[in-house]
């Protein structure tokens, strides 16, 4: 066979089924190659598209008013294309959701039945779910995410009580690819739509997902792109060859075109890209167990901590502290403060102080949480040790209650960890009498051979990320962008997921916009697939991405019969201009 005889030179023609909207029982079904069908269709169109849906239109006519108007409300639809009657191939499956009664002339009556393919069903059913993975964990990995959440009732929000997704849509998980297996470390979606968590995964990872319809069956298909590549060559016409082209995998251009390379800031082109994260009361400190204690019986007791360059936004601290008797002060209250470090000792500027209210420390060891206020600024912008004091607390505030005194039977237990005499990671210090008034005259004694008092850090952590193509830079010129990240948590999620952007932005974007082209034997035009692009007077070869494939089927003068000759596209690519060409990732 040729690309200049049948069936390659056919109309390519459609069968449409219409369903009831659970798809168990058909309708109708109109099939082009017979001569009669229950309904009469004198137009339809589909078009798939990348990060769309999927779309059709159908019109019915019914000038005799003879097809029940219900029937054709709310239903599943399944459209095929074929070239024979034994060659169909399925194209969209969706749901016709608008319906219409067209009344354009007195005799005149035409159904227009509008609806989007079943993927948009993802943006209408939640998920919820709040998770915290391990990097090295199997459920860590994006592909079994979207598993989980397409296939586990847990994930719903009625849990137990709720259907599966899967269950729901009858979609498959068949088309979910292993290689997706980036790890995700936090997962915290209250009431989010599925799509919007599987567009937010694949933004992370470069990978795509949709609905594979191709097989007649509903496929959730989660893949890369060098994955989706095809065989399928587009020629123009001055490279066609009718004898010796293989029928299968030939296109021939059938309209003007015009092949764009667009580097500009409008088609998201960018060398650097920044972003930035914020997380509230972030863990960045923690020293623990507590199987000791030690006093405030007429002492000071401070602990050293470390502090990073992006943790200094300090909001709270978190103690671990009991009572003993019943120990009281004029004011009721623990006082305690943060300085800076001076040669491992607590000796350095206060930064903030603090109290605790004694009524809220209990008998047995519990951890309180003190809030305080330490800028940024007031920190080194490298590592930073500092030191959490507090300060005598002993007495039942009955003689001489205004003083530091001897009262072991009334007083507060700061908890450790019960090492000593071991080299240990940070230091420790105590100082006798231990008087909040007079904090700058008194002895600490610090050592680092334990023990280690039982304290956790919360800090606000505000980072600020970059990322420069270098070479893209020197070659188209250095632009900057901000993208948000707001959707990720983890550092590392970030750094990849600007990276992986950055391969993107900092390559100018090819494209090739609504042309007509001939459709190959036993193919259908696809978003989301990869083809060849040839042109023979500009040497323009590349490969291309079915950014939107849109077939529109009518009659025509001497072709009663419903179809179409061409696929209408639109095609684009990622023009890498050190190379000259477009790359597949």
């Amino acid at each position: 066979m040729t690309t200049g005889s049948p069936p390659y030179t056919n109309a390519l023609r459609p069968r449409i089924t219409i369903k009831t909207v659970d798809g168990a029982d058909t309708l109708y079904t109109y099939d082009s190659f017979l001569s009669s069908n229950p309904i009469n269709v004198g137009y339809c169109d589909m078009e798939s598209a990348v990060s769309e849906t999927g779309t059709f239109n159908i019109q019915i006519q019914d000038h005799n008013n003879l097809i029940p108007k219900d029937n054709i409300h709310n239903v599943k639809v399944y459209l095929e294309l074929g070239k024979t009657d034994t060659s169909y191939q399925f194209f969209l499956i969706g749901y016709g959701d608008i319906f219409a009664t067209d009344r354009a002339q007195t005799n005149s009556q035409i159904y227009q039945l509008t609806g989007f393919g079943s993927a948009q069903w993802a943006y209408q059913l939640f998920i919820h779910r709040r998770e915290t993975y391990r990097r090295d964990e199997s459920d860590a990995k994006v592909y079994n995410i979207i598993d989980n959440a397409l296939t586990k009732r847990l994930w719903r929000p009625l849990k137990t009580n709720d259907v599966s997704i899967e269950d729901i849509t009858g979609w498959s998980p068949d088309g979910i690819s292993t290689k997706v297996n980036t790890p995700f470390t936090r997962l915290d979606k209250p009431f989010t739509y599925f799509g919007d968590l599987c567009d937010e995964l694949c933004d992370m990872t470069g990978a795509v997902w949709f609905i594979d319809c191709s097989t007649g069956s509903e496929i959730f298909t989660l893949s890369y792109n060098p994955d989706l590549q095809t065989n399928i060559i587009l020629k123009s016409g001055d490279l066609a060859d009718r004898v010796n082209d293989n029928p299968d995998r030939i296109g021939y251009i059938k309209s003007a075109f015009r092949v764009e390379d667009n580097s500009t800031k409008e088609a998201g082109t960018a060398t650097r890209l920044f972003t930035t994260t914020v997380s509230d009361e972030v863990k960045v400190f923690e020293i623990e167990p507590t199987v000791g204690f030690t006093s405030l019986d007429f002492r000071a007791i401070a602990q050293q901590i470390v502090i990073d360059n992006d943790q200094r936004r300090i909001e709270a601290i978190e103690l671990s502290l009991s009572k003993k008797g019943e120990p009281e002060s004029p004011n009721s209250r623990v006082n305690g403060d943060i300085c800076l470090d001076v040669a491992n000792k607590p000796t350095g500027n206060v930064l903030d102080e603090f109290h605790v209210d004694l009524g809220s420390i209990k008998h047995n060891p519990e951890k309180i949480r003190i809030p305080v206020d330490i800028k940024a600024k007031d920190l080194d912008v490298a590592q930073s040790k500092i030191w959490v004091r507090l300060f005598q607390r002993s007495g039942d505030g009955t003689v001489n209650s205004g003083e530091p005194q001897h009262d072991p039977d009334n007083t507060v237990y700061w908890h450790h960890n019960n090492i000593f005499n071991t080299t240990q990671a940070y230091y420790s210090a105590t100082a006798p009498e231990g008087d909040s008034n007079k904090k700058s005259t008194l002895a600490w004694v610090a050592t680092n051979q334990g023990p280690m008092y039982r304290i956790s850090v919360y800090s606000n952590i505000r980072r600020i990320f970059a990322r420069t193509n270098k070479k893209a830079a020197n070659r188209i010129r250095l632009r900057e962008q901000f993208i948000p990240t707001d959707f990720l948590d983890d550092p590392s999620d970030v750094t990849r997921y600007l990276s992986l952007s950055l391969s993107q932005t900092s390559k100018g974007r090819r494209g090739i916009a609504d042309f007509r082209v001939t459709v190959p034997d036993n193919f259908l035009f696809r978003a989301y697939q990869w083809v060849n692009f040839s042109d023979g007077l500009s040497d323009i070869s590349d490969t291309l991405q079915v950014q939107r494939a849109r077939y529109v089927c009518g009659t025509s003068q001497g072709d009663a019969q419903l179809g179409t000759r061409q696929a209408e596209l639109t095609l684009s690519g990622l023009y890498n201009t050190l190379v000259g060409a477009c790359t597949c990732v």
